[in-house]
């Protein structure tokens, strides 16, 4: 024993148990049989520590220390939390506007946040694709299991360089070789999320509350149309976003409503001529 260290503790050892060891014969060093976790102490900050996870599991929160899924550091957690929700978001959004069963997705992370580990927020969007057909049968843990039982391929794209926002999801999603459809979206400094993109349209709405998201033909009169049709049921629209690829052309129109809207509404809407598709989404 060289004497160099004046003090320790040792609770974990190479080889166990450990029943014979010259450190035990040294007054400067104290020794347990790796029962350090059965302090009280302990017990109290484990007790803590796991009914703060149960409470982010009952909110239908990323935890950060499940034994079956990859930790995320406290810090990272912190940088990542906000992309998880856009992620599952996203998600839900895709599983909506599908026009069948989903066989192909390709999720690309563009800028900062491609620095990091994110196969996290993979899985968060597949829970939020997953769960309006699954239901509970599908959470953060086993939702890549199920993609892979269900044929579907994902892939994973990064790419650091940006030009028009520090960070995006960008998401194409694909169906038996017949359909496509893409999204994007952002969080912002002040964790606010942003869709930015549905298909060819630019937008710049919230992913909160209940959307009703229309596909239609452009023409004069069809707003005013689906507002009186809202209105017969109280229905208040709170916002409005229309996009159209050129005069006359395809267009898309997101309405942000007070409430939840019935399927016997969405079908007088979709009965309106020139209305292609209508769809309520309650994030």
């Amino acid at each position: 024993i060289s004497k160099k260290v004046a003090g320790a503790a040792l609770d974990v050892y190479e080889k166990e148990p450990m029943t014979q060891s010259p450190l035990f014969t040294l007054p400067e060093i104290i020794v347990t049989p790796h029962l350090g976790a059965s302090t009280e102490e302990a017990q109290v900050n484990v007790a803590v520590d796991v009914s703060y996870e149960i409470l982010r599991i009952l909110r239908g929160e990323p935890v950060q220390n499940a034994v079956n899924i990859p930790f995320i550091k406290p810090e990272l957690m912190t940088v990542l939390e906000p992309y998880a929700v856009l992620t599952e978001r996203l998600g839900k959004l895709a599983a909506c506007l599908a026009e069948g069963p989903v066989d192909d997705i390709e999720i690309k992370y563009v800028g900062e946040v491609a620095e990091y580990d994110l196969s996290s927020l993979t899985n968060t969007f597949l829970k939020g694709l997953l769960r309006p057909v699954m239901h509970e049968a599908v959470n953060y843990v086993n939702a890549p299991i199920v993609a892979r039982q269900r044929g579907i391929s994902v892939k994973e794209i990064k790419n650091a360089k940006t030009e028009d926002y520090t960070n995006q999801v960008i998401i194409t999603i694909k169906g038996n070789g017949k359909w496509q459809r893409s999204f994007a979206g952002t969080v912002f400094k002040n964790n606010e999320m942003r869709i930015l993109r549905i298909d060819q349209f630019p937008l710049d709405i919230q992913p909160t509350g209940n959307l009703v998201i229309i596909q239609h033909k452009d023409r004069p009169k069809l707003v005013g149309q689906i507002g009186m049709i809202l209105g017969e049921y109280d229905i208040n629209i709170a916002g409005m976003q229309l996009g159209r690829e050129k005069q006359g052309g395809n267009a898309l129109m997101i309405l942000t409503v007070d409430n939840p809207v019935e399927q016997q509404v969405m079908e007088r809407i979709t009965e309106v001529s020139d209305i292609k598709s209508a769809t309520h989404v309650a994030f």
